[in-house]
This record gives C-alpha cells, sequence and structure tokens, in this order.
C-alpha cells in the first residue's frame, strides 16, 4: 500500500490527532508500506515554505531515513507514467498538485493509497482507504 504524506506527518509528529493510530498503522503494517518520492519533493516543500517547522532540515532528512528503515518502508522509483496519470487526474478531478501525484503514483504501480484525506474517495481505478479502517 501507499501512503500519503499526511501519514508521514501524523508519524512524526507527536501532537498530530493521528499520532498513535499512525505508529499502531505502521507497526502493523511494518515492511508493506510504500511511499510515492513525490511525498519525499512535498515534505522539503512544505519545510522551505515554513509550513512545518523544523530547525535542521538536514537533521530531519537524517532521522526520517532511519524511521523509514525502522518500519521498512520503501520509496517507489520515479516513473514517467506516475505524471501521465498526475495529468488526466487533474484535469478530471480537480486535484492539487502532489495529491495527483499520489493517487498517479498508486494507480500506476497498482497499489492501494491510504490517506486521512478523503479526496482520494470516489477516483475510478484508485483503491484508497482510511487509515483507521485498515486497523480494525
Amino acid at each position: 500500500m501507499l501512503l500519503e504524506t499526511d501519514m508521514i506527518l501524523a508519524l512524526i509528529k507527536p501532537y498530530d490527532n493521528h499520532h498513535n493510530e499512525a505508529l499502531e498503522f505502521f507497526e502493523k503494517y511494518r515492511g508493506n508500506i510504500y511511499l510515492s518520492p513525490y511525498t519525499l519533493i512535498e515534505l522539503d516543500l512544505l519545510i522551505k515554505s515554513k509550513i512545518l517547522r523544523i530547525s535542521d532540515p538536514i537533521l530531519f532528512f537524517k532521522i526520517l531515513k532511519d524511521i523509514l528503515e525502522y518500519y521498512g518502508v520503501s520509496i517507489i522509483r520515479c516513473r514517467i507514467e506516475h505524471f501521465v496519470e498526475a495529468l488526466r487526474l487533474r484535469n478530471t478531478y480537480n486535484l492539487t498538485y502532489f495529491d495527483s501525484l499520489h493517487a498517479g503514483t498508486a494507480i500506476a504501480e497498482n497499489v492501494m493509497i491510504v490517506s486521512y484525506d478523503d479526496t482520494y474517495r470516489g477516483i475510478k481505478g484508485l483503491s484508497y482507504r482510511y487509515p483507521r479502517d485498515l486497523l480494525s
């Protein structure tokens, strides 16, 4: 399954409303989790724009690497097909840039996307699940 950026944010931010649930999710699905390569770009942009306040971005990414390795998270390799699907989705569903990239990646790789963002619900050809639904 492919996790959206919001799952990473919930995991790394102890004050996030979904933090404990994200911890449980990562433990339960250890070794069976994928990230879109665009999640890393999105995180970098959130830091650069100061939406995600990180005092030491270099240290942040080094720690994130350790966290992802600990939970056996694999990052999908960037492919042209992701962008083709993303463009189609933006034109059809009016998704944001990163939402379309994550959804396009999930469709091109034929994997389920897991997110707290129900924007993905109802997109034809995309398998979407809310994280809590996979914990029960």
